[in-house]
């Protein structure tokens, strides 16, 4: 194998200029597209159903991360009247709006994956179980004082409404 005496520039790149906003990525925006890869390995049915749906899980869980941080400051500086634009060339708003359109297509994927491995779950006998009523928090409570352990496959979630913001303790 001989190395070409030219450089030939690569047609791919002839657009981006050598300086200026179009050689950088979105910091939100590129974090987004993160998120979608490991949505993407919750649809790779080379690994293992459970682990599919964790992957599903994280995704979720990322995304709920990143509005209640990145989100919430792009919101901060709309509201505090700022428009200076980020290194790409993107003001707050505008990484907003972009951030909203692609939360939409991102949330649809994750809807459809979840209807997915749903659909895979019960195939495999592999049920999930319904939303509790109230009063059903103190029977869980009872079964695991009177027999020392709940169910290993099925954790409750307190879907209650909370006081305060995410993470504060419950008055």
């Amino acid at each position: 194998m001989t190395l070409p005496e030219q450089v030939q520039p690569d047609e791919a790149n002839a657009g981006v200029a050598a300086f200026g906003p179009s050689r950088f990525f979105n910091r939100e925006l590129s974090w987004l597209h993160f998120n979608r890869r490991v949505l993407e390995e919750a649809e790779n049915e080379r690994h293992p159903l459970l682990e599919r749906l964790r992957f599903l899980s994280i995704s979720a869980s990322n995304l709920d991360e990143f509005y209640m941080v990145r989100v919430a400051g792009l919101r901060g500086q709309v509201v505090a009247g700022i428009d200076t634009p980020s290194q790409d060339g993107l003001t707050p708003a505008e990484q907003l709006d972009r951030i909203t359109r692609f939360v939409a297509e991102l949330t649809d994927e994750q809807q459809e994956t979840w209807v997915r491995l749903e659909a895979l779950l019960a195939e495999t006998f592999f049920h999930l179980g319904q939303c509790l009523g109230p009063g059903r928090f103190d029977a869980i409570d009872d079964d695991v004082l009177e027999y020392g352990h709940g169910n290993p496959f099925s954790t409750g979630l307190d879907n209650r409404p909370l006081s305060g913001t995410p993470f504060r303790g419950r008055p």
